[in-house]
């Protein structure tokens, strides 16, 4: 395949295709991209192997405030650092909250590098975080 007979979502796309033909110009794109695919993924196994086991979570493309945090698929440790804290974020909703309030890095055990799985999993849930001056 020549060079231009490269575009976004052309048919026949190979392993030998740059990532832009999938639509993947940024780190977001192929967040959103594998995110996806997880979500398809745990779909196809519910079906076929029957109910969750602990720790996973119901197969849903939609997130909302009202979704626990375990949807985000935080690490422990940022997770606990988060419901121990005394605000007591259980949701995605609290959160944010705490996102928007600027009080993110104040949470004890949050640093640099909790703070970017965050940012991570709220792009990946679909959450525009570019508002969000505490992420950037």
């Amino acid at each position: 395949m020549t060079h231009s007979q490269h575009a976004m979502y052309h048919t026949g796309v190979t392993l030998e295709c740059p990532a832009s033909c999938l639509g993947i110009y940024t780190v977001e794109d192929l967040l959103r991209l594998l995110t996806t695919a997880g979500h398809l993924a745990l779909t196809e196994k519910w079906r076929t192997s029957g109910p969750p086991h602990r720790g996973d979570f119901p197969p849903h493309s939609e997130h909302s405030f009202n979704c626990p945090l375990s949807c985000l698929r935080l690490s422990a440790k940022v997770t606990n650092a988060l419901r121990f804290d005394r605000s007591g974020c259980v949701s995605i909703g609290d959160l944010i909250r705490i996102i928007k309030r600027h009080e993110l890095r104040e949470v004890r055990n949050i640093g640099p590098r909790s703070v970017s799985e965050v940012r991570a999993a709220l792009v990946a849930a679909g959450f525009d975080v570019q508002s969000y001056s505490e992420l950037s």
